[in-house]
């Protein structure tokens, strides 16, 4: 099954200690059906955890992944690694560096 493939790597916390991000391969929200790698966001005082990134399981020859995800002081921006093209200007799918609000 596919629950029995799940990954979940190298969390980050927060400076302040109120978010976690860490990289999944599970379905924690309803939106990784596909089982590809992302970024997830936890927050602590809210309750509330979100999906950040969306990427793509093309096939099991290619994966395009997010991965080693890190937090600002306050966890209001995580900054983590991918192979997406997430902002059209990353088409070679090279490892590039990417910024994103949390929205907590």
């Amino acid at each position: 099954s596919v629950e029995s493939n799940i990954v979940q790597l190298r969390p980050a916390i927060s400076g302040n200690g109120n978010v976690i991000a860490w990289e999944s391969t599970a379905d924690l929200t309803g939106e990784n059906s596909d089982g590809s790698r992302e970024i997830f966001v936890c927050h602590f005082g809210k309750r509330d955890f979100k999906q950040i990134t969306h990427g793509r399981l093309w096939d099991r020859r290619f994966i395009t992944l997010f991965q080693r995800p890190y937090l600002n002081y306050t966890g209001s921006i995580v900054y983590f690694e991918g192979t997406e093209d997430i902002n059209g200007k990353n088409p070679n799918l090279w490892l590039q560096i990417f910024v994103a609000p949390t929205h907590f």
